[in-house]
């Protein structure tokens, strides 16, 4: 918040599409598809303005209406494209999209045996959104499985992937050595500091 610049150029700045896919979990493909689709319900109930803008073209107002109800596995693929087509649309800028726990459909159906079912869904819409989307501004996905096993996002330009052993980011993450070395001695516990150093 101190610096004033770089709250200028990025606090509300631009739309931001947030989804989380911790809840899409089944023992089928179909249980697994409908929580998805739900997730995604959800947020075009949260942003009914879209259906309603005078800016957002007539047919993507007909997906958008789609994914409350009646989407079809090719609207759903295709519907983090939309939303932020029309948002662009509705905004007039480029979107931010925040997606946390990307890999949690892929562990559940790979754990339950709908594994090639949902890849299909998840690699599609991963595609749309990230690859050649002018719509899209950055995008931040988060999630625990290793993001090149899954390559889902093969076909993205310009990606980073931090994974817990990526070291550029330790100073905003986790701890340093002397907020380490503080606990402990808080707690009267500096005689496990080598412990807690190999841990």
């Amino acid at each position: 918040s101190k610096d004033q610049a770089l709250c200028e150029q990025w606090r509300n700045q631009y739309p931001t599409l947030f989804l989380s896919f911790k809840d899409v979990d089944g023992l089928c493909f179909e249980d697994a598809f409908d929580l998805l689709k739900f997730t995604l319900s959800q947020f075009c109930i949260d942003h009914n303005e879209l259906g309603e803008s005078n800016a957002v073209d007539r047919t993507m107002k007909q997906q958008f209406y789609a994914l409350n109800k009646t989407a079809s596995e090719e609207e759903i693929k295709t519907a983090l494209l939309t939303l932020m087509k029309m948002m662009q649309a509705h905004y007039g800028k480029p979107v931010i999209l925040l997606l946390d726990e990307y890999d949690v459909p892929i562990a559940k159906a790979s754990a339950n045996g709908y594994y090639d079912e949902m890849l299909k869904v998840i690699k599609t819409m991963m595609s749309t959104a990230l690859k050649d989307n002018s719509a899209l501004r950055f995008a931040v996905i988060t999630g625990c499985l290793k993001i090149a096993k899954e390559s889902i996002f093969t076909g993205t330009n310009n990606f980073v992937s931090d994974t817990i052993s990526s070291a550029h980011l330790n100073e905003y993450f986790g701890f340093t050595q002397e907020e380490v070395d503080q606990i402990l001695s808080d707690a009267d516990q500096t005689d496990h500091a080598e412990d807690v150093k190999a841990w």
